[in-house]
């Protein structure tokens, strides 16, 4: 059995006595766990291994923006930071392509993609924190989703560290690559379940000449249809959403009636206004065009409605997946079972994929209320995952939604990757 001094001298042997420290987080009749923050992706391998051989459980830490998504960590031994893996390691801005260390903030990255007119073309709550790594691993994008994809779309490559303290690496740097198994669309989205993300190789997109946001104001039933008939039309947006009251005025659109539709058009300045004219000439609810100053404190709200590092005890982010069609019932159905169970909802939808989302507050026993809520989504539609602010809360809920068909497959995946069960305990899907 190796005790804790052990274990702590064996971790500094790897990554030096100034990164081993005693962490916050604790299980109740459990020793602090190790906060451990190698320097490399070789050394983080090392601390796997070391793991591994002592079978002692890890958990991944970031910018700790998505540590309430799923289920509350089981016991633990060590908790591995990424925050000094935060270099770009290699930048092509002729091939449009970016390879970083998993550790980099999201916004200290598009900022320094800035300087040469180049980004990623995602954005996820909390950026200045949320690491590039830590958003592959949850899966975790925003509006422009729409327009550009996810995660899976935008990753080219990928380097990783079993939790036997092997490297592997998947894909490669260049956009075009047939190097095997696609590994790296297995690890986005899997939450660490399977390996620590060290490193990601990602395709970039030109910074738009110009930005324009139309906000169509009404009746839910008639900004929906105006969302959808921009859909289906041959407009290129980046972003569709729909937004009840409450989420359009916490995104500073006070006085909105009932509804609102955002739709972010970017690109050249003519194309732009080209598609700005094609989307209202046919309008049949009021829409307003926003720019400069008004839209980037808009899109910053807009951006960071999905924050769950800063959720309170008696408060949840839900999210619901459906089809497009389906988005503004499950918008009606979020607020009748909330106020059912003694909540309140502030809802906003992916109007053109179908993702719905909410930000439940509980005026009674949250740990009653919010499962309650999500109890009565999950009749309807399966895919309703809740991130509770309170750990107490997701213990008792569904976090994950209905156990989805595919269960076996994950569960077998984890096996496979890791046979020991030390990596991420208790927090995944697939266990």
């Amino acid at each position: 059995m190796t005790t804790a001094i052990d274990l702590q001298a064996s971790l500094t042997a790897i990554v030096g006595p100034d990164h081993v420290q005693a962490a916050d987080d604790t299980s109740a009749g459990e020793p602090a766990p190790w906060l451990v923050s190698p320097a490399s992706a070789e050394e983080a391998a090392r601390v796997l291994a070391l793991a591994h051989e002592t079978m002692s459980p890890v958990v991944f830490a970031g910018g700790n923006t998505g540590q309430r998504i799923g289920w509350p960590a089981g016991p633990h031994r060590i908790v591995l930071s990424t925050a000094r893996l935060d270099r770009i390691v290699e930048w092509e801005p002729t091939d449009l392509t970016v390879c970083v260390e998993a550790g980099r903030p999201l916004g200290g990255l598009q900022q320094a993609l800035a300087t040469q007119g180049q980004q990623v073309a995602i954005e996820a709550p909390a950026e200045d924190r949320a690491t590039v790594g830590g958003l592959v691993a949850t899966g975790t994008s925003g509006p422009r989703r729409w327009q550009f994809g996810g995660w899976r779309d935008l990753v080219i490559g990928m380097h990783m560290a079993l939790a036997g303290g092997t490297a592997i690496k998947s894909g490669g740097r260049v956009v075009k690559n047939v190097q095997g198994y696609d590994m790296a669309k297995l690890f986005t989205g899997s939450l660490g379940a399977l390996g620590l993300i060290t490193q990601v190789n990602l395709r970039l997109a030109p910074l738009p000449q110009t930005r324009r946001l139309l906000v169509a104001r009404g009746p839910v039933e008639r900004v929906a249809a105006f969302l959808e008939a921009v859909a289906a039309s041959t407009a290129r947006v980046s972003a569709l959403d729909l937004l009840d009251e409450a989420s359009a005025e916490g995104c500073g659109l006070a006085g909105t009636a009932a509804a609102a539709g955002l739709v972010l058009v970017e690109g050249r300045a003519v194309v732009v206004n080209a598609q700005v004219d094609a989307i209202t000439r046919g309008a049949d609810v009021r829409v307003e065009d926003i720019d400069g100053a008004a839209l980037v404190r808009i899109w910053t709200a807009w951006r960071d409605l999905g924050r769950t590092v800063d959720l309170t005890p008696n408060e949840a982010l839900l999210s619901v997946t459906t089809l497009p069609s389906q988005v503004e019932d499950v918008l009606t159905a979020i607020t009748s079972a909330a106020q059912q169970h003694g909540c309140t909802a502030r809802s906003w939808a992916r109007a053109g994929n179908g993702q719905v989302f909410a930000r439940l507050t509980a005026h009674a026993d949250a740990g009653t209320a919010l499962p309650a809520t999500q109890a009565a989504l999950l009749t309807r539609w399966p895919a309703t995952t809740l991130t509770a602010g309170d750990a107490a809360v997701a213990r008792g809920a569904q976090p994950w939604g209905a156990e989805p068909a595919g269960l076996p497959i994950m569960k077998a995946l984890k096996r496979r990757f890791d046979p020991g069960g030390i990596l991420q305990p208790g927090r995944s899907i697939a266990g």
